[in-house]
């Protein structure tokens, strides 16, 4: 069951107030929030939540206005939660929803077409969406266009995003490589989409709630603490070294690639007596504060009081493959690398050596992988920026049977 709150967050005397999504979902409570439009004074509203009685007509009218934007609002993201599958529903979504109470699109002036409402779509979401987020949309925007192209099609309406239309465009995307997970994240995106036309008003299938996302288990990928070891010890060019250094960087302070390539010696500062540095992680929203691990204090002082020189990110993963080769990190596994196919950079699935699968990803996933288990989860989590147990244990590959056999080990 959800429900919504409104809330003054402001210090001013006069401000928007926030609009707050509170659900659970497989005994993990959620809450979101979002900005709104409605404006108040500080006094007022103080009034209001007690439930004053207003007296005077300017008061009395500004009452009523807040009820009726609060009673629509609540009605319309209540009705929008119950038709949306609870995988869809995250912050950007009540963004979105709150967002368009406020904005709302005239339907005469929105097409009705899969492919130009998913342009229309994009561009209006660029502002609002973080540039890895709309990187994705553009990605699928090619894939769609590839998929109107290939099987000439000039129009497909948004009414016909069924399960026909799933079915079709699954077979094409596996028809040129696209591996099941790939499909399914640009079958969510091309739904969410269909989503955002029926909050714009326009007809979309009655079927869209039935497409489900289809996904596989992929293979983990990590660099065990002995493997870590065999790196560390390599001899190797000044360009490799300093490429090694930042691969053990990333595996002991479990970043993405976007933010411990921005770390500087000058930002670590202690605390009770420990190394912490502070960082605004991309994907997140709230700074995030990890302790310096020994080895990043060793490194440090291998490089003269500094973190390694930085690389560009293709030329990062280019040179961590030929570390991880020397090393001879390299027993076979399945796995996924990027090949051009038809002109096109595509993920292959297939058997091989595992230097060729590591990428800057890599040490995110070692970090939270060989910590599993040794530290609290919590503590991991705080580091890694996973917001909730359930996703991190998906994250490092720990599914429900995993999760059985370990607990039968200790019965």
């Amino acid at each position: 069951m959800a429900s919504i709150n409104f809330f003054y967050r402001s210090t001013k005397d006069y401000a928007k107030l926030t609009a707050r999504l509170l659900y659970s979902s497989n005994g993990v409570n959620f809450q979101f929030d979002s900005p709104t439009e409605i404006y108040t004074s500080k006094e007022f509203w103080g009034l209001y939540r007690i439930g004053k009685k207003m007296r005077e007509a300017h008061l009395i009218e500004k009452k009523n206005e807040i009820d009726t934007k609060i009673s629509e609002l609540k009605v319309l993201v209540l009705d929008s939660f119950s038709k949306e599958h609870i995988s869809n529903i995250d912050r950007d979504w009540f963004k979105n929803i709150v967002h368009e109470y406020f904005h709302p699109k005239e339907d005469a002036a929105l097409p009705t077409d899969l492919l130009k409402y998913f342009r229309f779509y994009i561009d209006d979401k660029k502002n609002e969406v973080k540039e890895s987020t709309f990187k994705r949309y553009r990605t699928v925007l090619k894939q769609l266009e590839r998929y109107y192209k290939d099987n000439k099609i000039s129009s497909i309406n948004l009414k016909s995003v069924n399960l026909d239309f799933q079915r079709s465009f699954e077979k094409y995307c596996k028809e040129n490589n696209y591996s099941i997970n790939t499909i399914g994240k640009s079958m969510k995106v091309i739904k969410s989409a269909c989503k955002n036309a029926f909050i714009n008003g326009l007809d979309v299938s009655h079927q869209l709630d039935s497409i489900r996302i289809k996904t596989e288990e992929v293979a983990d990928i990590y660099l065990s603490l002995k493997e870590l070891d065999k790196i560390r010890e390599l001899k190797l060019s000044k360009v490799l070294d300093a490429a090694r250094d930042w691969l053990l960087v990333s595996c002991f302070s479990g970043q993405r690639i976007s933010d411990f390539k921005t770390f500087k010696a000058k930002n670590i500062f202690e605390r009770k007596g420990v190394s912490l540095i502070e960082l605004k992680q991309q994907k997140g929203t709230n700074p995030t504060v990890i302790p310096i691990h020994r080895e990043l204090k060793r490194i440090i002082q291998k490089w003269g009081g500094d973190f390694p020189p930085k690389f560009t990110d293709s030329t990062y993963n280019k040179h961590i493959k030929e570390v991880c080769k020397i090393a001879g990190i390299d027993e076979i596994m399945k796995g996924k690398i990027k090949m051009n196919v038809d002109g096109v950079q595509r993920g292959v699935n297939g058997d091989y050596p595992k230097y060729m699968l590591v990428t800057s990803h890599i040490g995110r996933k070692s970090f939270a992988t060989n910590l599993y288990g040794v530290y609290e989860t919590p503590l991991i989590m705080s580091a890694t920026g996973h917001k909730t147990e359930q996703n991190f244990l998906k994250y490092i590959g720990k599914t429900q049977s995993h999760l059985a056999i370990e607990l039968g080990k200790k019965l």
